[in-house]
């Protein structure tokens, strides 16, 4: 049975659920199984959720998107994109260890990463190319998601309020100049050494650039930061996450962009 949603009382105890299945490293029921949430009541969960981080001294550093792709749109049946926001203390070095333990139920994801030189304002950056202008270099990037719920199954509000599962990053060393022509290039996901992922960035809203351009818009929209100078973005997934467990070793390819890796111990 779900209990009636006050902003105070339902938000407070929202993020004390996902922040003890943080610390506890121990998955939770998801929140719609006992509150009834509207996507706005999500965001204003994830809003509360990343600024106890911040007051303890997290930096945010940018944003990622997700349900980019047309097949997630119509598994979650929504026609826009969701976002999370990024944290200092996500973000790791390319082959650097994770700790396993760290975490729920990880999987893995490859997606282009941008990192701006300009802020981006939707009421004048309207295309593709307005964006690439606001971007000082791209790479290829792999994104650790790890669902706070049981089983990793959730509805669309279930997953804003967790942050849109964000968890850990990592971007390749291999910085490159913005190019209109990333959504061609192939990129492929190994695991272990072998491969278990390819596509193109095609596959995230057409273009990645178009992901950060609705990004932009779902800020204003919601009333969060906007995407300033130096900021992050991961695009969203070009492929399937892929689950892993200690000793696996993860690389992501992509052409032009280079490479970039992860080990679980």
């Amino acid at each position: 049975m779900t209990e009636a949603w006050t902003e105070e009382g339902g938000a407070a105890r929202a993020v004390e659920h996902l922040r003890a299945a943080v610390l506890r490293r121990r998955p939770i029921p998801r929140l719609t199984e006992t509150m009834a949430l509207s996507l706005d009541q999500a965001y204003e969960i994830q809003k509360r959720l990343i600024e106890v981080d911040l007051a303890a001294g997290a930096r945010r550093i940018g944003y990622k998107m997700g349900l980019t792709s047309p097949a997630k749109m119509k598994q979650m049946n929504v026609d826009v994109p969701v976002f999370g926001q990024l944290l200092d203390r996500m973000l790791l070095q390319d082959g650097a260890p994770l700790r396993r333990e760290e975490l729920i139920h990880p999987r893995v994801e490859l997606e282009v990463a941008v990192i701006l030189g300009d802020g981006v304002d939707p009421d004048r950056v309207k295309t593709v190319d307005d964006v690439a202008s606001r971007i000082r270099a791209m790479a290829v990037a792999l994104e650790v998601i790890d669902s706070r719920y049981e089983g990793f199954r959730f509805t669309l509000p279930d997953v804003v309020a967790d942050n849109a599962s964000a968890a850990r990053f990592v971007l390749g060393s291999a910085f490159v100049r913005p190019s209109k022509d990333v959504h061609l290039w192939g990129a492929r996901l190994f695991k272990n050494g072998e491969a278990v992922g390819f596509g193109t960035p095609a596959n995230v809203l057409g273009h990645p650039f178009a992901a950060v351009l609705a990004l932009a818009r779902l800020l204003a929209e919601r009333g969060f930061p906007p995407l300033a100078a130096g900021d992050v973005v991961l695009t969203g997934a070009i492929g399937e996450a892929v689950p892993v467990e200690a000793g696996d070793v993860v690389e992501g390819v992509l052409d032009h962009a280079g490479s970039v890796h992860l080990r679980l111990v």
